[in-house]
């Protein structure tokens, strides 16, 4: 079970990012909009997203997504990685196609941050020239590289790109939870049962329940939420990788409400969360 809460992309200022061939009324810098019906749009079948992630003093990049898009089961969506704005980068991260959320986990992190060399006594070392010794660069910059010749709309869609890391919650729920499909029809009937409605749209709700957690985990998942507490959307994944049930398929939400905390034994808490999907 795995919680994606911090994404990159809302920390870089909106003239970080350039993309190409962006049409008139849908930026690129829509993507830093929590609300994933305020779409960037290209005007064409390939789109080019180049962040730059110099700004942010040390991130640790693990989680890779694309949400709320119109892409086909046939387009290519590679992230790629350098230290400096020149591309093909150094690494690169292909992503699978899927209908919902486009998203991988990484097994290790991109490292935004240079390693410096230090000395015994803990001072960084200085070169003759006078600068500082690297042992590695950062990768400051991220290329989003997208193309779908089939496409049928003719452009290309994206509410939101996420680049960040994630929480892997340990104990897990995934024995104790409950998944709640609401709908925001407005139904009114008449005396006598005269039926009027307005369709609306659908979403998921799902109440997590956790067994007893060490103190360690609890302090994750309280600096968790007091970050983002109900203010901020989130990637949550029940089953981590599995995409095989649609009824737990990841899902961009918010945290409704508080979490509450039951001491069980020895500083071990059992507690609850409530996610709700955005849209």
């Amino acid at each position: 079970m795995r919680i994606a809460y911090r994404n990159y992309i809302d920390s870089v200022s909106a003239g970080s990012i350039i993309a190409s061939a962006t049409d008139t009324g849908y930026e690129v810098s829509h993507i830093q909009d929590q609300r994933l019906s305020y779409p960037y749009r290209t005007t064409a079948s390939t789109a080019t997203i180049t962040i730059d992630l110099s700004s942010l003093s040390e991130a640790e990049i693990s989680t890779l997504a694309i949400l709320g898009h119109n892409l086909s089961s046939s387009a290519s969506v590679v992230f790629d990685f350098n230290n400096t704005d020149s591309w093909p980068g150094q690494y690169q991260e292909t992503l699978t196609w899927n209908e919902g959320i486009i998203l991988k986990f990484l097994t290790g992190y991109v490292d935004t941050d240079a390693d410096y060399l230090i000395s015994e006594a803990g001072a960084y070392m200085i070169s003759e020239a006078g600068s500082f010794v690297i042992t590695s660069s950062g990768y400051q910059y991220c290329q989003v590289q997208i193309s779908d010749p089939t496409n049928t709309d003719g452009y290309i869609q994206i509410g939101r790109v996420w680049i960040g890391n994630y929480l892997t919650i340990n104990p897990s729920s995934l024995l104790d939870f409950k998944v709640t499909k609401k709908r925001s029809d407005v139904v009114i009937y008449g005396k006598d049962r005269q039926k009027f409605a307005v369709p609306g749209v659908g979403w998921r709700r799902i109440e997590l329940s956790f067994p007893r957690t060490e103190s360690a985990m609890v302090d994750s998942i309280f600096a968790m939420y007091k970050e983002i507490a109900n203010h901020k959307s989130v990637i949550f994944c029940n089953f981590d990788t599995i995409r095989s049930y649609k009824i737990v398929e990841p899902m961009y939400c918010s945290i409704d409400g508080e979490i509450g905390f039951k001491h069980i034994s020895r500083m071990g808490f059992q507690y609850q969360i409530n996610f709700e999907e955005d849209r």
